[in-house]
Order: C-alpha cells, then structure tokens, then sequence
C-alpha cells in the first residue's frame, strides 16, 4: 500500500478515536446526571420537643408517620427523633396518658408539640385500643409465677405465656422483627451464651423469658435480624 494512503488511513482512525472521545466526554455527565436522578430520595429526620397541657415533658409518647406508627419514642425531656421519607405529610405523637398531637410536615425539621385531649374519632383513626395493647404488652416476664407452672415444654410456654410470639411445633418467630435472609428464627441466648437450640430446657428450669426486636438486637448484629429470645435459668451463675 503507498504510504500517502497509509498515512491518510492513519490520519482518519485518529479522527475517529478523537471524536469517539469528544463523545465520552459530553454524554458522560449526562449520563451520571441520570442514575443521580435514579437513586431514591434521602430519608429526613425530625425533631423536637413534646409537653403536656401544664407545659411538663412527655416520656414515652409513640411517634406515628402518615399514621404509621414508627419505633422512636419521646425520652425524658420529652425528645424525639424520627426519620421519614421526603414525601411523609402528617406527624402525630401520641401518648396514652397524656393525649395527642398532629401537624403537617410540609418539609420542617423541627416540630414541637403540646398535647390535647384524645377525642373518640381520633381514636377510631388511629386504632387507639389496638396500639395500646401493643404498647403494654411486657417483652420480659418472670416465668417463676405460680400461673406459669403448668406447661409441659419450653414451646408450649413460650406460645402460651410470652407476648408477641408466634409458635409452630419448634419454629419460633417474632412478630414485627424483619430479616433480609431466608431463616425466620430468632437468636437464643441463654444465661448469656448463644445456643442453636433450646428444646432440652425444661419450663421449670426458667426464671425468665426476654423477647427482644428491632434496635434492641443492634448489639447482635445480623445473627439478631429476626429477634432475640433471652432466657435465664434458675442455675444460672446470677441466680445463685
């Protein structure tokens, strides 16, 4: 091949491989621009400070998102801290001894509240009785009361005595605890040890019984995902 024609083939595949380039180079940020644009939207957080009628700070008030209740509570000083998505439009924070509040976001972070009276249809609303219960419900008890003498297997105790606990045969889950994996089991710890099983323990043998889920199994790590049982026996070291 004469050597003019080489150099011009040389000269139009570097052309090519600079246009290619200039190409890269301007889609490019079009093209970040679009999977910025494709990620969802940051969580926001809330705060703020709840008192009653008499202006005293309200512990333990239930924060609700869209009327969704949520896991954050007030301390107390009455503080609260809740993470919403951007969309969220209302807030209610609502305690059971004190009364209600609500306010519409509209994209504050700060929302302090005064509590009022509960009416009946806010009741309705908010399925007052249901979310009581499930307030009060303990996460510990003593299983050395006398009304916990007659389960014959720690399975049968701990569907029959132990709140918020769904048992089939020896399959134990948490309910309200959530997990990314297949296994819906949660985590034993019996006098503070991990076990994979605890079919050998006796009712008799248990003092109590702790079912822990949510931020509570932080400690846990992902081994807590779906929920800890705690038990204690009566021969542990601390019981002697």
């Amino acid at each position: 091949m004469p050597r003019l024609a080489l150099n011009c083939i040389k000269k139009e595949t570097m052309k090519t491989r600079i246009l290619i380039l200039v190409l890269i180079l301007f889609y490019m940020p079009l093209m970040l621009a679009g999977q910025k644009t494709d990620k969802k939207p940051e969580k926001t957080t809330i705060t703020g400070f709840v008192t009653d009628a008499k202006q005293n700070p309200v512990k333990g008030a239930i924060i609700l998102i869209d009327k969704n209740k949520t896991s954050s509570v007030t301390d107390k000083k009455g503080f609260y801290k809740v993470k919403t998505h951007p969309d969220a439009g209302l807030i209610t924070i609502l305690s059971f001894d004190n009364g209600i509040g609500e306010a519409s976001i509209e994209g504050r972070t700060t929302i302090n509240f005064t509590l009022t009276e509960i009416t009946s249809s806010q009741k309705d609303e908010y399925d007052y009785i249901n979310l009581k219960n499930r307030q009060h419900q303990p996460n510990k008890i003593n299983t050395e009361d006398d009304k916990y003498a007659g389960y014959s297997d720690i399975y049968e105790m701990l569907r029959g005595a132990v709140p918020g606990v769904t048992v089939t045969g020896n399959s134990i889950n948490i309910r309200g605890a959530s997990s990314f994996t297949l296994s819906t089991e949660p985590l034993f710890i019996v006098d503070g040890v991990q076990v994979s099983s605890i079919t050998g323990i006796h009712p008799s043998e248990v003092k109590s019984i702790e079912v822990l889920k949510g931020s509570a199994t932080t400690i846990y790590g992902s081994q807590g995902a779906c929920g800890v049982i705690k038990i204690t026996t009566k021969g542990s070291a601390g019981n002697k």
